[in-house]
């Protein structure tokens, strides 16, 4: 696979797990860490992993993973929650997710924005409990998602991968098996930590 672009070029040998960068003095910062951001993104699913936009986090043990786009709360809830000591943060806005068996396990990422997170995340991992898409609302509550609108969430929240139409029919089968183990449900929400009575009930 190579990438192209005047300031730099990529090369990779995914057989020999080489990756080479030749970039020039002028590359920003973004466009290096959306770079590696979206090797990230295609190692994992070689090694048949995932890499969603979503905020992670660890309550007694276990992750819940919550989805939804750019403003929907995923810093709020995971601010609120590690403010109020209720949770753990493993990433505010990229959570990896592995299969092991018949579960998945979340594992924080290197990647988040330290103008909206508390802190820089740590390498930390836990067994997957649920999968949230966020809603703000003027109450709490939880609904299962049809089948085929828990797909369109998770697929909306694949990084980079999604655009390679080579890829697609493994991620939705993938994306699929996710959903079996573990059935998207819409969380509304409000901005306090309310939210918890309904997800870890």
């Amino acid at each position: 696979m190579t990438f192209d672009h005047s300031l730099y070029r990529v090369q990779s040998d995914w057989s020999r797990r080489h990756v080479f960068l030749h970039a020039t003095a002028h590359l920003p910062r973004y466009n290096l860490v959306y770079l590696i951001r979206a090797l990230f993104a295609i190692m994992l699913v070689e090694r048949g992993g995932l890499l969603l936009h979503g905020a992670g986090l660890v309550r007694k043990g276990q992750a819940y993973l919550f989805l939804g786009p750019s403003g929907t709360g995923k810093t709020t809830v995971a601010r609120l929650s590690h403010e109020s000591g209720l949770a753990e943060i493993l990433n505010d806005d990229l959570v990896a997710l592995m299969p092991e068996g018949d579960r998945w396990i979340a594992y924080a990422t290197p990647f988040h924005n330290p103008t909206q997170a508390p802190f820089a995340p740590r390498p930390h991992s836990a067994p997957l409990r649920g999968v949230y898409k966020l809603v703000q609302a003027p109450h709490v509550a939880a609904n299962p998602l049809p089948l085929g609108q828990a797909l369109a969430a998770l697929s909306a929240a694949v990084v980079v991968v999604m655009t390679d139409e080579r890829r697609v029919p493994v991620l939705l089968e993938r994306l699929a098996l996710l959903q079996v183990a573990h059935p998207v449900v819409e969380l509304r929400f409000t901005r306090s930590t309310c939210f918890w009575n309904v997800v870890a009930s």
